[in-house]
């Protein structure tokens, strides 16, 4: 669990810097969170990028939203 996770100093310094600009949680958390942004803003289109060091993780990263959204 990501609670359990010990994070190196440069991660948790990208964690600090991006702190309120990240999306996360559960894909119905994501999804949450996107519509509720692409509303306030009046977006028909959102853009996401990924931050995370394995191409599995990246790869799940932009699969679960695509389900979420179900665009898969």
């Amino acid at each position: 669990m990501i609670k359990d996770y010990k994070f190196f100093l440069h991660k948790l310094e990208r964690i600090e810097l991006n702190s309120g600009k990240i999306i996360s949680g559960t894909k119905d958390d994501v999804k949450e969170q996107i519509t509720k942004l692409a509303t306030e803003f009046d977006l028909n289109e959102i853009m996401t990028s990924c931050t995370a060091d394995s191409a599995a993780d990246r790869k799940r990263s932009f699969r679960l939203p695509a389900e979420a959204f179900e665009l898969n």
